[in-house]
């Protein structure tokens, strides 16, 4: 997907309009950037799995468990919102990449964080995790987001600081690895 395209439509069963091999707009994480896309979704549902169950407690703190409906943005395959699912709240999945978001839960929207086709103050809860790191204005993501909440509502962003990242002791190649995510 390149720059606007597909912005507000809705993910159907497969991928489509050429999706496949782009990266997502500003260079983000694209599922269809991999040469071996079923291992990364395998990659990505087993991280999504492990990290869910860390996060319930958050989750719950932010409200997200007691709320009757949650957007999902940066969705991806759509681990969280299947969680949130089986706690019985209401999903809907938004990403950028209209070949991951194949893979979740529908409703499901294809949209660009940084321009939901939203109406202000609409959403009772919103979730983010692991997305603002793939953007190149986080910024402008958190702004948008904190836009569609409804007032009273929960904001639940939840991401990694690359530059907190420290391994003891540090062999070259993880210390080369973390300089380039903190050029980034």
């Amino acid at each position: 997907m390149s720059g606007d395209a597909g912005n507000g439509d809705v993910a159907g069963g497969d991928a489509a309009g050429g999706d496949v091999g782009r990266s997502a707009p500003g260079g983000g994480y694209a599922l269809g950037g991999f040469a071996d896309r079923e291992r990364e979704l395998s990659r990505l549902e087993l991280q999504a799995r492990r990290l869910v169950g860390m996060h319930e407690g958050a989750y719950r703190r932010a409200g997200l468990l007691d709320a009757p409906f949650v957007l999902d943005v940066g969705a991806g395959s759509g681990a969280p919102a299947r969680f949130l699912r089986d706690a019985g709240v209401e999903t809907l999945c938004v990403d950028v990449d209209r070949s991951i978001l194949r893979h979740a839960p529908r409703p499901a929207l294809v949209a660009r964080a940084d321009r939901l086709p939203l109406p202000a103050r609409s959403v009772p809860a919103v979730h983010t995790r692991l997305m603002l790191q793939h953007v190149p204005d986080p910024a402008a993501v958190l702004a948008e987001l904190h836009r569609v909440t409804a007032p009273g509502g929960a904001l639940l962003a939840v991401d990694t600081d690359h530059a907190s990242f420290v391994s003891e002791p540090a062999p070259r190649r993880c210390e080369a690895a973390r300089q380039t995510w903190i050029a980034r």
